[in-house]
């Protein structure tokens, strides 16, 4: 959420992001998976962001810095 807000700028967009995080946590999580398996599905959901968060960052790297309309 914060590199969303760093290329953003917009606290709209951070929210949103958070919201559906949230959101899909609440639907998809402890309800639908409850005991160890909760514990295995937040692991494994929190697993597959950061692969995502690591890839971002190796593609913006390749790419070079996004520059922010805001200045």
């Amino acid at each position: 959420m914060v590199r969303v807000w760093d290329h953003t700028g917009s606290l709209s967009v951070a929210m949103l992001m958070h919201m559906t995080l949230t959101a899909s946590n609440i639907i998809l999580g402890a309800t639908a998976t409850p005991g160890m398996t909760g514990l295995a599905f937040n692991l494994v959901l929190t697993g597959a962001m950061w692969i995502i968060v690591a890839a971002s960052a190796v593609a913006s790297r390749e790419h070079g810095p996004v520059h922010s309309l805001h200045g």
